[in-house]
């Protein structure tokens, strides 16, 4: 499939990785990426500084089980996640 034809949506864009992918596909013209987040304690808007003026980014606040049906992804990258390290240790 062509990049023009991809449409990736990426669920959890403003965490660590969720930020780093969304940073990569915009820079390198890979294909529109409509993003979601529920903006949780581990979410830093701050981390996509530079490519929310890109035509090729889109955000929505939202849980991605809501994911409106308009985005229509030929691939979905959910990569929304909650680790409490802090939590796993002191409760094993």
């Amino acid at each position: 499939m062509r990049a023009a034809q991809q449409r990736i949506l990426v669920s959890g864009r403003a965490g660590f990785i969720g930020s780093a992918l969304c940073r990569h596909l915009v820079s390198t013209d890979a294909a529109p990426v409509p993003n979601f987040d529920k903006l949780t304690h581990a979410a830093f808007l701050i981390s996509l500084a530079g490519v929310e003026d890109s035509e090729l980014h889109s955000f929505e606040r939202g849980d991605i089980t809501d994911a409106p049906a308009r985005f229509k992804p030929t691939a979905v990258m959910h990569l929304a996640a909650e680790s409490r390290v802090g939590h796993s240790i002191g409760d094993a």
